[in-house]
């Protein structure tokens, strides 16, 4: 048998290696005519000087006979010093023989240990960015230092001495220790702590570590600050000092964040008289860094809770260190009362006597008015159904009316039930509202994406001193912007359907409502395009009808709230004479027209059939006129806008939407006119 001959090459780059280093294996392998042979599979193995495997790899030759890219291994920074062996072991299969042959190389290199370049001694400190001081009576805070010791390779190392020296603020000694005070936790690694001392003062402080080892020594600094947790302030304000069995107790707690840090503090709330306790609740709350906030709680009243007077208690605890800070107030429990609603006078229809038919005009008697307090307040206009998406920023406002004699001070608004992170009310406050005038608040809701999704009872309350008013609300999460918008058609197509009862009502009890039905038919058509948008995803848009809708609504609400019903107009009694003449007259004028049908008299049918296809063509034409009366109910619904952008009962944005939708509407009826 002829075996093909291969001629093998294989080497290090370098027969020189130092501990730590990557080297490259050079490897080729050839035939008789200096041609590559591909295809040859070869096993790299390296042992050390101590005949240990430290390489293992596997390749195969490339068209030239050679392993691109080249192959390499690495030494370990404590790698045996010595010499090594590069073993490989090639195997090709021979087509000519339909043999595989094998065939081994070796080739050494030397391991030398690594040289040190870099020599020295280096030392990090580390502690706590803010150290509290102490305070009487409490335990004395430790402060701790970490320190590190480590030679030029990185390695660390046991120092002959570490000396440790702080300074205050103002540049004076603070303390210094030495290492026979350290605890050593591993090579190289010392641990340093010390009671703060009791005149602590509060600044930047600076520590300097001086550490040696034989012939080195090195410095390091580290600057720490030293600050007192807060400081708080902390206030209690009850919006009611009288409360009934079973009803709750509100109060707000306001809380002054002093300090440069924000963090969470604990408060806690509880009702207490004498040495028992009745209601307790507690939480954390954040407390943003140089900043005050007030927070709306809530104290459940029991039924079956003594009367008098009361402790409202809240405790904050900020630190494990400083001591809590605390707040009360004191309130009046009083009976629960049974609510009698007052009857008034039924509402009675007044009719004038007649002859005959019915004369004059309608009265409507109403009950006479409560009298006016002189100090009150009223959440006049307010959402009671709210839709809102996680992550979604929406503006509700809430209106407030002064209905008292006396001007009302710092009339605030509160919202309870819900987060106060949720919300953000501006302005916090007016300080003065004149009687008979509204002040309106704007309720920022920003619901976070984790919010728990579903229905909230809320609470609005408008308060002015030691008056209030209370409304509530639900407010409904939403996972997404589709599902608030079908919600939000089903609300609209309810209070549509509610309107049009009204509008029944009304014309029943004889008012015009002509000028309400023009808002009606542009409320169905807004509704129509709303459901086209949901279909086709505009969100954006529908979003907007529904705010025009809404608008819309609120419009026909009020010009229906504000008709009168129509005089009844007088009728003309015919005397019992003048009927019998009337009466005699029509029997003559019926016994004539018998005699002249039966002497054939009668003019020809003939003439009469002409006005029976004029009435034909105009039935033909009502369409026409359909559009025509289409077109003066957009001529009057324009007129009722534009009056009432003048009287700024709407704003100028949903004036602006408003006529563009009518007219639009008006230009497609021109040209079915025309």
């Amino acid at each position: 048998m002829i075996y093909k001959k291969l001629s093998i090459s294989v080497s290090t780059l370098s027969d020189k290696y130092y501990q730590g280093d990557t080297g490259s294996i050079y490897y080729v392998v050839r035939d008789l005519n200096g041609t590559g042979v591909s295809n040859v599979n070869i096993t790299f193995t390296i042992r050390d000087s101590n005949q240990n495997i430290t390489h293992i790899s596997t390749h195969t030759s490339n068209q030239d006979g050679m392993i691109s890219p080249l192959p390499s291994f690495s030494l370990s920074s404590d790698a045996p010093v010595g010499y090594y062996n590069l073993t490989s072991n090639s195997t090709y299969f021979d087509d000519a023989t339909n043999k595989n042959l094998q065939i081994l190389k070796n080739n050494s290199f030397q391991v030398l240990a690594k040289t040190v370049t870099v020599t020295g001694l280096f030392a990090d400190i580390e502690t706590a960015v803010v150290w509290y001081p102490p305070l009487p009576g409490y335990d004395t805070p430790i402060i701790k230092f970490g320190i590190l010791i480590y030679n030029g390779e990185g390695r660390p190392v046991d120092p002959d001495s570490i000396n440790l020296t702080v300074y205050k603020p103002d540049g004076f000694l603070y303390f210094s220790d030495s290492m026979s005070n350290m605890q050593k936790q591993t090579t190289g690694y010392y641990t340093y702590q010390r009671s703060m001392l009791s005149d602590t003062p509060t600044g930047m402080y600076l520590a300097v570590v001086n550490v040696t080892q034989g012939q080195f020594q090195t410095l390091k600094l580290k600057a720490f600050r030293v600050a007192r947790g807060g400081p708080y302030d902390i206030w209690l304000n009850l919006l009611k000092n009288e409360v009934r069995q079973g009803d709750y107790l509100d109060f707000t707690v306001t809380i002054d964040n002093k300090g440069e840090v924000s963090q969470d503090v604990y408060l806690e709330w509880w009702v207490s008289s004498g040495n028992e306790t009745y209601y307790k609740n507690s939480g954390w709350i954040l407390t943003p860094a140089l900043t005050n906030q007030t927070i709306s709680k809530q104290a459940y009243i029991y039924t079956n809770q003594p009367l008098g007077t009361y402790f409202l208690n809240v405790k904050m605890t900020y630190d494990n260190v400083q001591p809590p800070l605390f707040a009360n107030s004191t309130f009046i429990v009083l009976a629960q009362q049974n609510i009698t609603l007052p009857t008034y006078p039924p509402v009675t229809i007044i009719y004038p006597s007649y002859p005959s038919a019915p004369t004059g005009e309608v009265i409507f008697v109403k009950p006479p008015p409560t009298e006016k307090k002189l100090r009150d307040i009223l959440i006049e206009r307010y959402e009671t159904n709210i839709s809102l998406v996680r992550g979604m920023i929406k503006i509700e406002s809430v209106t407030v009316k002064n209905t008292g004699q006396l001007n009302l001070t710092n009339v605030s608004l509160f919202i309870l039930g819900i987060p106060t992170t949720w919300f953000n009310i501006t302005p916090e406050g007016y300080k003065t509202l004149k009687p008979d005038e509204t002040a309106v608040f704007l309720i920022n809701f920003n619901i976070p994406k984790d919010a728990q999704l579903g229905e909230y009872k809320i609470t609005l309350s408008a308060i002015s001193g030691d008056i209030a008013d209370k409304k509530s609300a639900t407010i409904t999460i939403f996972q997404s912007l589709e599902e608030l918008l079908k919600d939000e058609l089903n609300k609209i197509k309810t209070a549509l359907q509610e309107l049009e009862i009204d509008i029944k009502v009304a014309q029943k009890e004889g008012k015009d409502v002509s000028n309400v039905l023009i808002f009606v038919d542009e409320i169905k058509s807004q509704i129509n395009i709303i459901e086209d948008n949901l279909k086709n995803n505009k969100t954006e848009e529908a979003l907007k009808n529904i705010a025009n809708v809404k608008n819309l609504i609120d419009r026909a609400r009020d010009l229906l709230s504000k008709l009168e019903v129509l005089k009844v107009k007088e009728f003309f009694v015919i005397p019992s004479w003048a009927f019998l003449i009337i009466l005699i007259l029509i029997v003559s004028v019926s016994i004539t027209v018998i005699l002249l049908s039966r002497m054939r008299v009668l003019p020809p049918l003939r003439p009469y059939i002409i006005p029976l296809g004029k009435t034909v063509e105009k039935t033909k034409e009502k369409p026409k006129e359909d559009f025509a009366k289409e077109r003066e109910k957009l001529l009057r619904m324009l007129e009722i806008l534009e009056k009432e952008k003048n009287e700024k009962i709407i704003s100028t944005i949903a004036y602006k939407e408003m006529k563009k939708t009518v007219e639009e509407k008006l230009k497609k009826i021109e040209k079915k006119l025309k």
